[in-house]
């Protein structure tokens, strides 16, 4: 091996001792592993003097055979996702001689990514499902506001009721005292005025139901108009819950968003902090 190699090699077990992340160190010959270290659990079964793999024999495993490379290896490979740095390791006249691999372990990276997928996707149904509740909580405001606007047309309708149940009460007055008068007359003019008399009568008769009907006419619009007046504040409340609960939901969806958001950040750090590539 030349110097250069031998430096390099000399130098790894302290540079290992700084690493703190699963990774390995090798030093790679045209077809023999001439180097091999392992920090962590990973272990790729590697020792110096190993054959090289087919597949990165002849520094295929460099671009162009002389520059550095990035590669993912899939799990299949060696039991576990890595992604390796490989550089050329080149003598005085530039020729390569060897190629310096470092092999991260992506298992904890793939899981966080899958963790933050699964978080993405967890946020994106929360937030459809949160527009989804305040399209039905202005629905519901909509609609009580109407329902709201009604009962106070109501209770406008129920008092005209009123002025003609007043009316009524009137015109009852003024038949009983009519009647009243008819009464009178007819005593008066004796025999002769009997027949008026029975009528007199009856008029006044019809008179005090007239009057006891539109009494309690009255007081059936009095409850009903109590029983309006009561469901209005009801309904008064409901609108103003509706209000705050669409500000609630406006509120939880900015802050589902902000998580989403967060969630982007944190996989774009993630990405920046282990998937490093060498340009």
């Amino acid at each position: 091996m030349s110097q250069r190699i031998d430096n390099i090699i000399d130098a790894l077990p302290i540079i290992g001792l700084a690493m703190r992340e699963q990774l390995t160190f090798s030093v790679l010959g045209k077809e023999k592993v001439l180097y091999y270290q392992q920090h962590g659990n990973i272990d790729l079964g590697f020792k110096a003097g190993d054959t090289v793999d087919a597949g990165f024999q002849n520094f295929a495993m460099l671009k162009n055979g002389r520059e550095p490379s990035f590669i993912q290896i899939p799990k299949e490979v060696y039991g576990i996702p890595m992604d390796i740095v490989a550089v050329p390791i080149k003598d005085e006249s530039g020729q390569v001689v060897a190629a310096f691999c470092v092999a991260y372990d992506q298992t904890n990276q793939q899981r966080l990514d899958h963790i933050m997928t699964e978080s993405n996707e967890a946020s994106e149904k929360l937030v459809a499902m949160v527009q989804q509740v305040a399209a039905h909580s202005e629905e519901l405001q909509a609609t009580s506001e109407q329902i709201l606007q009604n009962t106070k047309t109501t209770v406008e309708n129920s008092s005209k009721i009123n002025q003609v149940s007043n009316l009524i009460k009137g015109i009852s007055d003024q038949t009983n005292l009519l009647g009243l008068n008819a009464s009178i007359e007819a005593a008066r003019v004796g025999e002769a005025g009997a027949g008026f008399g029975v009528v007199a009568t009856e008029v006044r008769k019809l008179s005090t139901h007239a009057k006891q009907a539109t009494t309690d006419i009255e007081t059936a619009l009095k409850d009903v108009q109590g029983s309006i007046k009561g469901m209005e504040e009801e309904i008064a409340q409901i609108v103003a819950s509706s209000e705050h609960q669409a500000e609630l939901v406006g509120t939880f969806t900015k802050i589902i968003e902000g998580l989403h958001e967060t969630n982007e950040t944190m996989k774009a750090l993630a990405n920046d902090l282990v998937n490093y590539q060498v340009k």
